[in-house]
């Protein structure tokens, strides 16, 4: 229900305006890996549910696009996402 969402959002805000990491604002919910390797994470297959990046990927060499997006896939539980925002401008 979008009063639920207000409610959640407006608690992340405040959350993270007090300092609190992204994994601690959201009670584990959200795990901040920065920087590392997303072509070998050491997570679990099957694990993710969603595989997300904005204004990435425009910067990445395209010789590590493939075993990018196969780690994401191995990543990914079935059903999982992956969505890739690009900066065709950058």
């Amino acid at each position: 229900e979008l009063d639920d969402v207000r409610a959640r959002h407006a608690a992340l805000l405040a959350a993270l305006g007090d300092g609190r990491d992204p994994e601690r604002a959201t009670a584990g919910g959200v795990r901040y890996h920065a920087p590392a390797d997303a072509t070998a994470t050491g997570l679990p297959a099957d694990s993710v549910d969603l595989v997300f990046s904005n204004s990435v990927l425009e910067h990445v060499a395209p010789s590590v696009l493939a075993p990018l997006y196969a780690e994401s896939r191995r990543i990914l539980r079935p059903g999982g996402a992956m969505f890739h925002s690009v900066n065709c401008g950058d």
